[in-house]
């Protein structure tokens, strides 16, 4: 009489179950999408083999659970020498095979996108300081945002922010072009004097955020300026006795201003170039800019100058 043996029949295979991630999961490498989650549970076995591959199927990555099931894990895209991978596609494959020579179903992610190449934005201010005063002259504010690789872009945001409160904000999924900012805020009023910041910010599917900002101003006040003659009559004769005509200035600061006299017909006999601020008093001694006296009759004085945002005063 042989021994008695007890024979187990199993035909039951490894049993696996394997979340499928979002195809924006699936793309990961940086900032807050700097690792892939694998979500998996699946029945106790002698051992359990998962790999991760790159697109040539070489094995890059493994991972084993004995006498034990599977369990969820977080690739952060390093090899098992805990290299970084180079950017590129994998997949993920998980598999056992019980005593019994049961072979798990085939569970599997594909297209599984590993970028960690960086990405940045830029933006040009082009006319600051403007008058969004509806004159025609420097109206609107010229922003030229640009994204040098933008591969995977989610969505961009151009915020313009006033000391860090936010007016106005700009968003798209399509890569940005220039376009004009017209000074009003989100409820279409202008927007007041003062220095603002255009912020913009640009996010892709990898996780990485990139923003840059740049300063601007704007200015719909014009240049100020009152002039006062202290010498109604004068006689440029040389003799000592109001031969000069004396004219009181009072103005802003701007960069330059333009002294004007003019005659009856109004044409220009004299120009003088002020800087900044023009004095206080300016005498006219009756000559012309060809350095002749003037003729007798009667003559205006008048400052003008345009301001860096296009305001005339």
């Amino acid at each position: 009489k042989t021994n008695s043996y007890t024979v187990v029949i199993d035909n039951t295979l490894p049993h696996i179950e394997l979340t499928q991630p979002s195809e924006s999961a699936k793309i990961f490498g940086a900032a807050n999408k700097s690792t892939l989650s694998i979500v998996q549970t699946g029945s106790v076995e002698d051992l359990w083999t998962s790999q991760i591959a790159d697109m040539q199927g070489n094995i890059i990555r493994t991972y084993t659970w004995s006498n034990a099931g599977p369990e969820t894990i977080v690739w952060d895209g390093r090899d098992d020498n805990g290299v970084p991978v180079s950017d590129g596609v994998y997949s993920y494959k998980i598999t056992s095979v019980d005593r019994a020579g049961n072979v798990s179903e085939t569970a599997q992610i594909v297209n599984i996108i590993y970028d960690a190449i960086p990405r940045s934005v830029n933006l040009m201010v082009r006319g600051s300081p403007f008058s969004p005063n509806n004159d025609s002259v420097k109206d609107v504010l010229t922003l030229e945002p640009s994204i040098p690789n933008a591969q995977g872009l989610v969505s961009w945001t151009m915020d313009i922010v006033s000391s860090g409160i936010l007016v106005r904000s700009f968003t798209d999924k399509k890569t940005p072009g220039n376009f004009d900012f017209d000074g009003k805020n989100s409820s279409g009023a202008v927007l007041p004097d003062g220095d603002y910041q255009a912020v913009f910010k640009a996010v892709f599917n990898n996780g990485q955020e990139a923003q840059i900002s740049r300063n601007f101003a704007i200015d719909n006040t014009p240049p100020r300026a009152s002039v006062r003659s202290e010498t109604p009559i004068f006689s440029p004769d040389g003799d000592g006795n109001l031969d000069a005509a004396v004219i009181n200035i009072s103005s802003s600061k701007e960069r330059q201003w333009l002294g004007e006299i003019l005659n009856e017909k109004l044409a220009v006999v004299k120009k003088i170039q002020f800087s900044e601020v023009p004095p206080a008093m300016f005498e006219w001694n009756g000559l012309t800019d060809t350095g002749a006296l003037a003729e007798d009759g009667f003559y205006s004085f008048k400052v003008s100058t345009t301001d860096a945002a296009g305001n005339t005063g």
